[in-house]
């Protein structure tokens, strides 16, 4: 509401009121009220346009300090599932060494015998204990003692498959 002294005049009363009513004053005061009254109304119109913008700017800067949180947070467990992962691959790699020793000690004795290895063989000699693998290495040479092995691999395929 627009005050003045001695009168307190609503924004509602037009121009011709205030006119009026100032009659006592000079014209040169109305003016300044005038005046006075256009230039708040039109600060009054930028303000509020300068607080949209700026609500309009914050809203904005919240949905993407929101999104980029959201991005912290995915970061931050796929650096977790990456440390899960590297110690899985690190256990995998030392069991897969040890396998490797396994299964190439044993492919050197039976290469000796004139075995050829397989995916067949090899997939059995990893799932199959040592002291089997050796008890089966053995009989193939007691057997090639008795008397020629027509296929070797052979022998090893039927004693894996016949225990």
């Amino acid at each position: 509401m627009f005050s003045c002294s001695p009168c307190r005049y609503s924004r509602s009363k037009n121009r011709s009121q205030i006119s009026q009513s100032f009659r006592h004053r000079s014209y040169r005061s109305l003016g300044a009220v005038l005046a006075s009254e256009v230039s708040l109304r039109k600060l009054a119109v930028t303000l509020k346009a300068r607080v949209k913008r700026l609500e309009a700017k914050n809203t904005d800067l919240r949905r993407q300090s929101e999104v980029t949180h959201s991005q912290v947070i995915y970061a931050r467990d796929l650096a977790k599932q990456m440390a899960k992962i590297t110690a899985v691959n690190e256990r995998l790699r030392s069991q897969n060494s040890e396998l490797e020793k396994h299964s190439t000690n044993f492919a050197y004795r039976l290469e000796e015998l004139g075995v050829e290895m397989n995916s067949t063989l090899e997939n059995l000699f990893e799932k199959t204990p040592e002291s089997i693998i050796k008890n089966w290495i053995e009989a193939l040479k007691e057997a090639r003692k008795t008397g020629p092995v027509k296929s070797p691999r052979g022998f090893l395929y039927k004693l894996i498959n016949d225990q």
